[in-house]
C-alpha cells in the first residue's frame, strides 16, 4: 500500500520543480528523501553508500543489500542538476566498473532506470523513464516502489521488474515496426484467413453466391497497390490555409503528439509545447546539443535559440511566447509550425537520429 507521506512528499517535489539548481540540491533535498520512503537505511552506509568509489572514480550513490565488499551492490544513482540530464555514457561506465545490475540516471524531475549490461545503445538499455513533471502522483511512487524499495531490491524483485518491463518495452518497439508489414503481408491475397472472410461476407450479402477466390485476392492487391502509391507521395500535401488547418485541429479534437526514440508522447496541450517538449529531450541527451543547434536555426533578422531574451525579436512577443530551457537558453516559439517542422529536421540531424520515423522522431500535427 502507498504510504501517504510518500505522495505528500512527491506532491511537494512537482511544485516546486525548477527550484533545484545544483546536483547537491537535488541529492539532499529529493533523492536522499525517496531512498528513505523506499524504506531504505539512509543514514547507513551499510547500505547507502554516497560517492560511491569505483577504481579511481566515485558515483553518487551505491546501494547495497549485505555489508561489505561489491557482492552485495545492487544498483547505481548518479544525481544531476535539475534540467542537466546528460550524462548516460558516463553512467553506463559506472555501472560496468561496478558490475551494478541496475542503474539509475536522475536530475530529481526524470527518473530513468537502465539495465546497464544488456546489449544496445543507450536507448535500447532504458527500462523506464518517470517524470514528475507529467505522471501523476500515484504513477510516480508505483514506479519508485517497483524498480528501487529496499525489499524489492533485496527479494530481487526489483531486477526482475526492470527485466520484464525492458523486455515488454523493446517488444512494443519491434511490434510497431512490423504492423504495417504484417499488413501488407494480409493485402496480399496470401492470407487465407482474410480472403476466406471476404468470401464468406460476401456470399451473405449476394444472396449465397460466392466470388471467385482469384477475384478476391486480385481486390486485396488492388489495395495494397493504393496503399503504396499513397505512401510515395504522402510527403507531397497540398497546401492548406492556416485558419483551415485550426479549423481540422479543433474539430478532430485531437491534441498533437509525437515519438521520440520509440516512447510516445501523447496529447501535448499545443503544438508549441510539443516543439519545446522535443528540444528539451534532445538537449538533455547531449549538453553541447543546444550550442551546435542554435546557428543552424539562426533566422536573417532574429535569432531561434538564444542565451539573451531580447535575440528573439520583439521583446513584448518573446517575453509571452518564449520558453526557457536548460542552461539558461531561450526557445522562440512564436513561428510557423511549418517553421518548427524545419527547425526539428535540423535538430534530428544534430542529434544523430531519424526524421520521421519511430526509431527518432516521429510527429502527429
Amino acid at each position: 500500500m502507498i504510504s501517504s507521506e510518500f505522495l505528500e512528499f512527491v506532491s511537494s517535489v512537482k511544485s516546486r520543480l525548477g527550484s533545484y539548481p545544483s546536483e547537491e540540491s537535488v541529492s539532499v533535498q529529493i533523492v536522499l528523501p525517496v531512498l528513505g520512503h523506499l524504506g531504505w537505511d539512509i543514514h547507513s552506509p551499510d547500505y547507502v553508500c554516497p560517492q560511491y568509489p569505483l577504481d579511481r572514480r566515485k558515483v553518487d550513490y551505491g546501494l547495497k543489500i549485505s555489508k561489505g565488499n561489491r557482492e552485495g551492490l545492487r544498483c547505481i544513482i548518479e544525481v544531476k542538476a535539475e534540467g542537466n540530464l546528460d550524462a548516460d555514457h558516463q553512467l553506463f561506465q559506472y555501472a560496468f566498473l561496478a558490475g551494478a545490475p541496475l542503474a539509475v540516471l536522475t536530475d530529481g524531475r526524470h527518473w530513468r532506470f537502465y539495465l546497464p549490461m544488456v546489449p544496445g545503445k543507450f536507448e535500447e538499455r532504458l527500462v523506464r523513464t518517470l517524470d514528475f513533471g507529467k505522471h501523476s502522483h500515484e504513477e510516480i511512487v508505483n514506479g519508485l516502489v517497483r524498480y528501487l524499495s529496499f525489499q524489492n531490491t533485496r527479494s530481487g524483485k526489483a531486477k526482475e521488474n526492470a527485466e520484464r518491463d525492458h523486455n515488454q518495452r523493446i517488444k512494443s518497439i519491434e511490434t510497431r515496426k512490423n504492423i504495417s508489414m504484417a499488413w501488407e503481408n494480409l493485402l496480399d491475397g496470401s492470407s487465407d484467413e482474410l480472403v476466406t472472410l471476404l468470401i464468406e461476407e460476401t456470399s451473405r450479402i449476394s444472396s449465397g453466391y460466392a466470388p471467385a477466390r482469384s477475384d478476391v485476392e486480385e481486390f486485396l492487391r488492388s489495395i495494397q497497390n493504393v496503399e503504396r502509391s499513397l505512401k510515395v507521395h504522402s510527403e507531397i500535401k497540398p497546401k492548406i490555409p492556416k485558419d483551415q488547418k485550426r479549423f481540422q485541429r479543433r474539430a478532430t479534437g485531437r491534441k498533437p503528439s509525437f515519438l521520440l526514440l520509440g516512447e510516445e508522447y501523447l496529447g501535448q496541450d499545443t503544438i508549441a509545447s510539443a516543439f519545446t517538449k522535443i528540444i528539451e529531450i534532445l538537449a538533455e541527451r547531449d549538453k553541447n546539443f543546444l550550442t551546435l543547434l542554435a546557428p543552424e536555426v539562426e533566422g536573417r533578422k532574429n535569432k531561434q535559440l538564444s542565451r539573451n531574451l531580447a535575440d528573439l525579436g520583439d521583446y513584448d512577443v518573446a517575453q509571452k511566447t518564449a520558453r526557457r530551457l536548460p542552461g539558461g537558453w531561450w526557445l522562440k516559439t512564436h513561428s510557423s509550425t511549418d517553421r518548427k517542422v524545419r527547425i526539428l529536421r535540423k535538430a534530428c540531424k544534430i542529434a544523430g537520429i531519424p526524421f520521421g520515423k519511430s526509431s527518432g522522431l516521429k510527429l502527429e500535427f
